[in-house]
Order: C-alpha cells, then structure tokens, then sequence
C-alpha cells in the first residue's frame, strides 16, 4: 500500500508541512526506517462491507482504502500488506512509471518509512 501526497494546493500548505503530517502519519503506525527490514506494525488492515480500511492510530477514525477486489481477496485471506508513507510530493497525475521512479528515489533519499500488516 503506497500513500504519498500531491504537491500543496491550498494557500496555508507548503511541501514542508505536508511533509511532516505525513511523517506524523507514519509514526502512528509505527513504521521503520527505509534502510532497516520492514517491521510488523499490528494488525491494522479490516475488511468491513468488501472495503479495506485501514488503522492508523485514532480510535475514533479509519481510512477507507480504494483497492481491487482481488486485492481485498488476498488481504482477507491471510496475506500481508507492506505500507510505504512517502513524504516527498507526487503529481497526483503521474503514472506507473512515474510513481516507481519517485518510490524508487525517495527510498535512496531516506525519505519514506514502511512496515508490514495484516487483515485483523
């Protein structure tokens, strides 16, 4: 699962705070260093209706997660998720080749943490 953010749109956002909710959001999930394995991070995925959602430190909220059904398959039957918080901007319009190229360069960065999850 790959969260990142698109560059600020709003007139009080910059790079640099988005960067760091981001980084607040990784920390609240407990995710490790990019140059370190991925630790497990707790059961935080639930399949609730068919849609995955994902818990990320707040007991009051949950993240509805846009996914395939043969991703929600797989989830629900025991396989692991890896989540990678990027906190570098991506053009909300970029590609597959793009967004594997900015995945690529944040982890040579430093500027991503990741950790591995599963279904509850």
């Amino acid at each position: 699962m790959l969260m990142y953010h698109v560059p600020p749109r709003l007139a009080h956002e910059s790079v640099e705070s988005i960067g760091t909710g981001m980084r607040a959001f990784a920390d609240a999930l407990y995710l490790g260093p990019h140059d370190e394995p991925a630790p497990y991070i707790g059961h935080r995925i639930r399949i609730r209706r068919g849609a995955p959602w994902l818990a990320y430190g707040d007991d009051t909220y949950r993240l509805c997660v846009p996914a395939a059904p043969s991703w929600v398959h797989l989830v629900a039957a025991g396989g692991p998720v890896r989540i990678c918080v990027l906190f570098d901007p991506l053009a909300a319009e970029a590609g597959q080749e793009e967004t594997d190229a900015h995945v690529r360069a944040c982890f040579a960065r430093g500027s991503m943490r990741w950790g591995t999850t599963y279904h509850v």
